[in-house]
């Protein structure tokens, strides 16, 4: 940013110089023209055309190439030299321009380094470098010898640009051989992220077609991605020159440590892998475990994951979901609700199930086939234990609907008059003379 204001600030002072001499050139042949003198400089272009379009407007009476008139009009009168604007310091060139401009002027620089470095007048009547021996072969060229053996350089050695300009060199030749192999390399792994995304788009859309569930579809996404990107990045590999069979030995033993240190990590892997082959469930599927009932949000390779019905996100290990009782309530069309409760001996079990019954005969949200029942459950210690037992289509709202038919139920019983009893404890005392004692105080008092 600075280098690009100061490059501005130049222009525009060359711009104002050119602007002055041209005021004052124009200023000394006007002057010229009213003494009936000869012109002082030479214009560039004719002075016929010239003039002509200076007086339609179309030039400006300045010659400095950047400035403008104003077009002439009714109320300015024709255009001329009183009819001159201000002149637009407008930029020469556009952003675009500029970088362009910039960048030329880099690689011109950079060829120079270049040239300087490679300039063999320059390096065959210098003297070589320590270390190395000129020799002349039959042919008349030039071949520079490394002389065999080590020596330590001086300081004067070190600071010789000589030295330096050896060591460049070398680098440059260096780079320059690799640009190849590197630009093919390159294309290898363009061609090869082309051939995966074709493959993707085929894999994806016939999955589509298929209707495999989306969990499968993103694994087998994955897989085909790092089967053809990795299969691409071997062949850059040996196309640059780095050799691939000790990177591999390199990356199983690393692979081999680090499986040894993820045990759990692995088991994992391979569990998620069994949830994708067997499916016992998919996203979007209301499941149950651990007492935990909620949406199946997402399966990964590590975990799957639950929202349950607080907004809760619960991640389970998939070994966790593999070694324990998974309950899928989405699996059938239909699911059906329990509501249990409990009403007292002596009440009629008959009576009970009408009134229980009848709750379930204008709600839209339950099945009329199979119809509602109400059945015996249990004959407890101080209750008899009902249950009504309906069908739903919606498994997100089996949970809700269940706690709103229990508090409907208590309600319905108790208007009633059935009684729905609660656990009772009698306590039955002999008689003994500590009992009589006591029940004697209690008269007392």
């Amino acid at each position: 940013m600075r280098q690009r204001r100061r490059h501005r600030q130049r222009r525009d002072h060359r711009h104002q110089q050119r602007h002055r001499r041209c005021q004052r050139a124009m200023t000394e042949d006007s002057r010229d023209q009213q003494q009936g003198r000869p012109r002082r400089r030479a214009r560039r272009q004719p002075q016929r055309s010239r003039e002509l379009r200076v007086a339609a407007g179309h030039a400006s009476p300045c010659r400095c190439g950047r400035c403008y008139a104003r077009r002439p009009s009714a109320a300015s009168g024709p255009a001329g030299p009183a009819a001159h604007v201000a002149h637009n310091l407008r930029p020469a060139f556009s952003k675009e321009s500029f970088m362009a401009m910039s960048l030329l002027r880099r690689g011109a620089l950079c060829c120079c380094l270049a040239w300087l470095v490679f300039c063999t007048d320059a390096v065959a009547q210098e003297a070589p470098p320590a270390g190395v021996s000129a020799t002349r072969p039959a042919n008349g060229l030039d071949v520079m010898e490394v002389v065999k053996g080590e020596r330590r350089l001086t300081f004067s050695e070190v600071l010789d640009p000589q030295t330096w300009r050896g060591v460049l060199g070398q680098l440059i030749v260096i780079a320059i051989s690799l640009v190849p192999r590197i630009v093919v390399a390159v294309i290898f792994v363009l061609l090869f992220y082309l051939v995966y995304r074709a493959a993707r788009r085929l894999a994806v859309g016939g999955m589509n077609k298929a209707h495999v569930d989306s969990s499968i579809r993103d694994m087998l996404s994955s897989l085909i991605k790092w089967a053809i990107m990795g299969f691409g990045l071997v062949i850059a590999f040996n196309q640059v020159g780095i050799q691939i069979t000790a990177l591999l030995t390199g990356v199983s033993i690393v692979g081999l440590a680090i499986g040894f240190a993820a045990q759990e990590t692995l088991a994992n892997f391979i569990a998620g892998i069994v949830i994708f082959w067997d499916r016992p469930f998919k996203v979007g599927d209301w499941v149950e475990i651990d007492d935990q009932f909620g949406e199946v949000q997402r399966i990964t390779f590590r975990s799957t994951r639950l929202l349950n019905l607080d907004g809760e996100v619960i991640i389970f290990p998939n070994t966790h979901m593999l070694a324990n009782k998974v309950s899928n309530h989405s699996a059938m069309h239909l699911n059906r609700v329990r509501v249990p409760i409990g009403i007292a001996y002596k009440e009629s079990i008959d009576r009970a199930r009408q009134v229980l019954l009848a709750l379930t005969e204008r709600d839209p949200r339950i099945c009329r086939e199979p119809a509602p029942t109400v059945v015996v459950t249990e004959c407890a210690a101080s209750s008899v234990n009902l249950e009504l037992r309906f069908w739903i289509e919606d498994e997100a709202v089996e949970r809700i609907i269940q706690g709103e038919y229990l508090e409907k139920m208590k309600n319905a019983l108790d208007a009633a008059g059935i009684q729905i009893p609660f656990p009772h404890l009698q306590v039955f005392l002999e008689e003994t003379a500590a009992v009589a004692m006591l029940a004697a105080q209690r008269k007392a008092g």
